[in-house]
């Protein structure tokens, strides 16, 4: 009968010695397994190295006040308070909205004909309606009226449609004499050929009567018919040359008249803009006093309640937009050993005092700039939130200009076997 064992570790022995030899060498090969994972995997483990910093949370833009130029009721009031509106967006109106839907109309009419080109013009005029009736007063109806007169000259002006008459005659005609210069210039040079001809017929004739072949009548006759043809070229010759002159002064008597015209009407088209400008800035000084616009793009916030027919003096605030956390920044300052670590658009966490992280979350940002040198032993630091007050758990902080915040900044990003062999090295080093 065998000993029985002594302790814990022999009966372990004992055991082992009893498991065949394939179950031995696979739990050896598991626990070496488990060992690895247990103290080797984790060196490879993606590790961010962050430093600690305090920052301070500067907005990018006040509150700002929407103040009427001018004085009258509410027309409507468009906007409502929290809400968040563009730039430019119209949150209420003065005045009847009567009034605002007739400068509409102006205004549309105005863009229409400052434009147009300068030949849609006198059709523009001439079309009827050109400008819609304005029951508004003051700069805006001054501009109306000056704006209505100048269409008018321009649509009355007679002397456009005369011009453009006489211009299509006169065209018509210099056509007409161009064509009887082509057919001129072909005549003259059948009758240039026709000399030639007539030249070798009276060569050889002279030729003949020399030998006695040719009579001297039947010589005279080919020196005369030779005289007549050159008496027709030159008859031709000068009627080209009167033709072509007569044609010249057509041509400058069409540019006259176009001239002339474009100087009669364009005066009168030029009117028509320069009301047009005028009529323009009169709509946009009467949208200034009669519009209220947001001045930025913001949350709207009324001082008291606005209602349609309340009265409004000139100057009065009628709301107040305070602009999205966009574009705010934290800024601060890292010490010597981390700041110059810090790369641009590096991630950073920032946790506000007072907003417990389980329950809000906290603010992202990224890295906008830091200095390039060191001052006092410190780097600046400027960080852009990504999403304003914003966290990422999506609750809108109600965070002051000037708050001081605490900030996790990232210097680099590496796995937690670099991270603990880099600590080995510091220390090491330090000794």
């Amino acid at each position: 009968m065998p000993n029985a064992p002594s302790s814990h570790l022999d009966t372990l022995d004992v055991v082992a010695l009893d498991m065949p030899e394939w179950v031995r060498k696979g739990l050896a090969l598991r626990v070496i397994a488990v060992l690895a994972i247990v103290f080797v995997v984790p060196l490879f483990i993606p590790w961010r190295a962050t430093v600690e910093l305090p920052l301070s949370i500067v907005t990018s833009e006040p509150p700002r006040s929407v103040r009427i130029e001018g004085s009258g009721p509410i027309g409507s009031v468009t906007a409502s308070a929290g809400q968040t509106v563009a730039r430019g967006e119209i949150l209420g109106r003065i005045g009847p909205l009567s009034d605002h839907r007739d400068v509409d109309r102006f205004d549309r009419a105005v863009q229409a004909i400052a434009g147009a080109q300068a030949s849609a013009l006198p059709k523009l005029a001439t079309s009827g309606g050109a400008l819609p009736p304005l029951s508004v007063g003051g700069e805006v109806q001054d501009a109306h009226a000056a704006l209505a007169q100048a269409i008018d000259q321009l649509a009355n002006y007679k002397a456009y449609d005369d011009a453009q008459s006489d211009l299509r005659s006169l065209t018509s005609e210099l056509a007409e004499g161009e064509r009887q210069l082509t057919l001129e210039r072909e005549e003259l040079v059948l009758l240039q050929q026709s000399v030639a001809l007539a030249s070798e017929k009276l060569e050889r004739r002279e030729t003949g009567a020399e030998r006695g072949w040719v009579s001297k009548d039947s010589l005279g006759t080919a020196r005369a018919e030779l005289v007549d043809r050159e008496l027709a070229v030159q008859r031709a010759r000068q009627g080209l040359i009167e033709r072509a002159a007569r044609i010249e002064q057509l041509r400058l008597r069409i540019e006259g008249q176009r001239l002339a015209q474009q100087g009669s009407s364009g005066q009168l088209e030029d009117s028509v803009r320069q009301a047009a400008n005028r009529a323009a800035g009169a709509i946009g000084a009467w949208r200034r006093a009669h519009e209220l616009a947001a001045p930025v793009r913001g949350e709207v916030k009324f001082p008291q309640q606005m209602r349609v027919g309340q009265y409004l003096d000139a100057g009065s605030e009628f709301a107040v937009i305070v602009p999205r956390a966009k574009g705010v920044m934290a800024v601060g300052s890292a010490p010597d050993g981390t700041g110059g670590e810090i790369m641009k658009a590096a991630p950073v966490r920032i946790f506000v005092p007072g907003f417990p992280v389980s329950s809000f979350g906290y603010l992202e940002g990224r890295v906008l700039r830091t200095s390039d040198v060191s001052a006092n032993g410190q780097y600046q630091l400027v960080v852009a939130l990504d999403d304003g007050f914003r966290t990422n758990a999506g609750i809108e902080l109600p965070i002051r200009n000037r708050a001081l915040v605490n900030a996790s900044v990232v210097v680099r990003e590496t796995t937690l076997g670099e991270a603990i062999v880099s600590d080995i090295g510091d220390r090491i080093r330090l000794l």
